[in-house]
């Protein structure tokens, strides 16, 4: 029986941060809707989890590929998603000339169905298949300054755009410090002249000096249409549009939540442990926004409260918080929003293909949970006819 286990911007934002954020349009009778359509359900083969914590969406020729990243090895599953398949396995070695080093932390990204890009803390890798052919060191725990810390995960995971892959970087000091959100907190890495670099991106200035609990310290980021990105950060309803050629934010835009109707408070950086801990998960984040280019909209994960009754119930509290999806059009206007409950989905897995948004359904809480399934609702747009 496998176990799920839990692993725990400032170019001074002038427009963004001094001036006030835009305020979207609330088309509440704009006549779209989110459903859930059907349940697809796959049976795993022994060697492969239900949950990954990195799943990318990529379409080759006319086919849409699933990959997703182990949870403790050095591997990829990759599914043909048409097919509802796995086609293959991506393993990499741990030791000699061709291993890859601390992937369980890493990201990946895929150039086709063989060729990869991997980052991990303090590397940087391109294969093909199972051999390394480039390999580059970024620092080192002894330099932290000039190292290069790359996570990866669904919420932020590498995105392309034309030679260039954008990639999440860890903070330098410690939580609610100056230092830790005045970080630089994207890297680009360029895939012909194999150039890494810091962008300019730091947290707004809501964040510095204060704590915020568990769950907060990460930001979400997705490519729009325009080969901008666009992010949101765990503590603000505001999507930030950054250019990343000019290393600057350009815009912000707030949205409002219809299940959210308190400010998300700070907590005092001394509290640690279990206070710490429930503090995050009673106060409402927005999680998570990706991007749909079939439909042009985006869709914002909001991840609602938890009383102190319902949190003292079950000895891990993980994905036991209802969820609320918000869908915004391509200005950033609010189209729709659907409320899920908790206990049923683990959403930090997500992709888009053709079809709509698929969630995984595998939360260890859901009645139905089975570890030797993997399991995906998929939620379409619908327009209401007159």
């Amino acid at each position: 029986m496998k176990k799920i286990l839990i692993f725990f911007l400032v170019i001074c934002y002038s427009c963004a941060e001094h001036s006030g954020h835009g305020l979207n349009k609330n088309n509440s009778d704009s006549g779209y809707s989110l459903k859930m359509a059907r349940e697809v359900s796959i049976p795993l083969p022994p060697d492969e989890w239900n949950y990954s914590f990195l799943s990318i969406v990529k379409r080759f020729g006319d086919t849409t590929y699933l990959f997703r990243k182990a949870v403790l090895t050095n591997e990829i599953f990759v599914y043909n998603w048409d097919k509802k398949k796995r086609i293959k396995k991506i393993q990499w070695k741990e030791t000699g000339p061709h291993r890859i080093l601390n992937f369980k932390q890493g990201a990946f990204y895929p150039l086709s169905l063989d060729e990869f890009v991997v980052a991990t803390p303090f590397n940087i890798y391109k294969t093909k298949n199972d051999s390394v052919y480039f390999h580059k060191t970024l620092g080192s725990v002894k330099n932290f300054k000039d190292a290069y810390v790359i996570f990866g995960k669904t919420v932020f995971p590498p995105l392309r755009i034309g030679a260039r892959i954008y990639m999440y970087s860890a903070a330098e000091g410690l939580r609610g410090t100056v230092k830790y959100y005045n970080s630089n907190r994207l890297m680009q890495f360029h895939l012909k002249d194999h150039s890494v670099s810091k962008l300019n991106f730091k947290f707004p200035r809501a964040y510095y000096k204060k704590c915020w609990g568990s769950g907060t310290s990460h930001y979400s980021i997705t490519k729009g249409k325009d080969s901008l990105l666009y992010v949101i950060f765990p503590v603000k309803p505001v999507v930030y549009t950054y250019d990343p050629v000019k290393e600057v934010f350009i815009d912000s835009v707030r949205f409002q939540s219809d299940y959210v109707n308190k400010k998300i408070k700070p907590i005092d950086c001394k509290v640690t442990g279990e206070p710490y801990r429930f503090h995050g998960f009673n106060q409402p984040k927005y999680r998570a926004i990706v991007y749909d280019p079939y439909r042009e909209v985006f869709y914002v994960f909001v991840i609602l409260p938890v009383s102190k009754e319902l949190y003292d119930k079950t000895n891990e509290p993980f994905t036991i918080s209802p969820l609320s999806i918000v869908v915004l059009d391509k200005n950033l206007n609010k189209l729709a929003e659907k409320k899920l409950e908790g206990g049923i989905y683990y959403y930090n897995e997500y992709f888009v293909t053709p079809e709509g948004l698929w969630i995984n359904k595998n939360s260890p809480h859901n009645e139905n949970f089975d570890d030797d399934y993997l399991r995906f609702d998929l939620f379409v747009l619908h327009k209401e006819r007159p």
